[in-house]
């Protein structure tokens, strides 16, 4: 029978637990519970290391830091004082009154912008407390939109008009110019001078749909020779009238100014209106 080997036991290591290194508060207070000064390296001489001697003390003066801080920013905002609302005026950029906003923003010709909504405004600027850079921003803004509606409205305008415009080639093809000029003709005839220029120029899809109803309505109720003789009636009694008043004119003028030469222009107009008439 073999004998049996038995391996001695191998000798237990002694577990040993390391602490982690921590700076303790034994370094920055002493045993009396005051701060050493000595921590605080080249602080150690300021004034509040010298003044607070214990963290509480140092605590309670940070707190109480923080809320006087907090009130005198709270005072400074809200407050009515004229003196204090001036300066704070002046660091948040805000005109000491409207006149102050000077705005360099270019208004285009096609928004109708006047003197008095500007004035209105930089008012108003003034009365909500906006800076003067941020007023010039909100300005710029309003009107480029008010620009970009406005010239999306023009092309939709546009773009209906030529619609219009269309639909009249349509219906009158050869015979637009023909019908167009009777139409303008009715309306002169009639002394809608105005009108008479909006429809001979079609700006518009209401002037091209007035054109159409004139044509259609008016101008069958209207003989050809009666608008020849309205316009010679019209450019006759023009001239007459005319005539009245160089001669009130003419008898009324100094007589030592009768060698002038604007006396002498009024004589030639007359004549010249005498030799239409004739």
């Amino acid at each position: 029978m073999s004998e049996e080997v038995q391996t001695p036991d191998t000798p237990a290591v002694e577990q040993t637990q390391t602490q982690p290194v921590t700076e303790t508060t034994s370094s920055w207070v002493n045993e009396d519970g005051t701060w050493n000064a000595e921590a605080f390296g080249d602080l150690k001489e300021h004034s509040a290391v010298q003044k607070y001697k214990t963290p509480a003390e140092t605590m309670k003066a940070l707190i109480n830091k923080d809320h006087v801080i907090g009130k005198k920013v709270e005072d400074f905002w809200l407050s009515d004082d004229p003196e204090i609302s001036a300066k704070r005026n002046e660091l948040m950029g805000v005109p000491a009154d409207a006149s102050g906003y000077d705005f360099n923003v270019e208004i285009p010709e096609n928004v109708p912008v006047s003197d008095e909504r500007i004035q209105a405004f930089k008012e108003y600027a003034k009365e909500i407390g906006l800076s003067k850079d941020k007023a010039e921003a909100l300005l710029k803004f309003d009107i480029q939109s008010a620009q970009s509606v406005i010239e999306q409205r023009e092309q939709e305008y546009r773009e209906t008009t030529e619609e219009a415009v269309k639909g009249l080639d349509g219906k009158w093809k050869n015979d637009k110019d023909y019908n167009l000029s009777k139409a303008v003709d009715a309306l002169t005839y009639l002394g809608l001078d105005d009108l008479a220029e909006d429809v001979g120029n079609l700006v518009s899809p209401e002037a091209v749909k007035f054109a159409e109803q004139v044509f259609d309505k008016i101008v069958p109720l209207i003989d050809n020779d009666e608008i020849i003789e309205a316009r010679q009636t019209q450019s006759l009694s023009t001239i007459e009238d005319r005539l009245r008043l160089l001669d009130d004119e003419i008898w009324a003028f100094p007589a030592d100014e009768l060698n002038s030469e604007k006396y002498k222009l009024k004589i030639n107009e007359r004549k010249q209106l005498l030799e239409k008439i004739a």
